[in-house]
């Protein structure tokens, strides 16, 4: 969950799919099964879109902090958007404009 937030705060902060090069988080508190958690994003800095760093935390309802993760995260490269993005959605041209191909009279 930690990851996904974070992967999600790196795509909108920047216009950029990226991907997880390293992540650490730290269990503080135990979850029940059908607790309501709040998940909440950071982008903490974008080193010359080469390398974005995120940080999330899991909260109570209390707002007490049940988890939290830090992360690295490296965009992905725009040849393999394509293929990538294939696998989440249909239809590929409704999320990534490509050029049409040039008409050969």
């Amino acid at each position: 969950m930690l990851d996904e937030v974070m992967t999600w705060v790196c795509g909108v902060r920047t216009g950029r799919f990226a991907f997880c090069a390293e992540l650490t988080v730290r269990f503080l508190l135990p979850v029940r099964p059908g607790e309501e958690l709040l998940a909440v994003g950071e982008l903490v800095s974008n080193r010359r879109d080469k390398l974005f760093e995120a940080k999330a935390e899991l909260r109570d309802q209390n707002q007490k902090v049940r988890a939290s993760a830090t992360g690295k995260y490296l965009p992905v490269p725009a040849n393999s958007l394509p293929e990538m993005a294939g696998d989440f959605v249909e239809d590929i041209g409704a999320i990534i404009k490509t050029p049409s191909p040039a008409l050969n009279p």
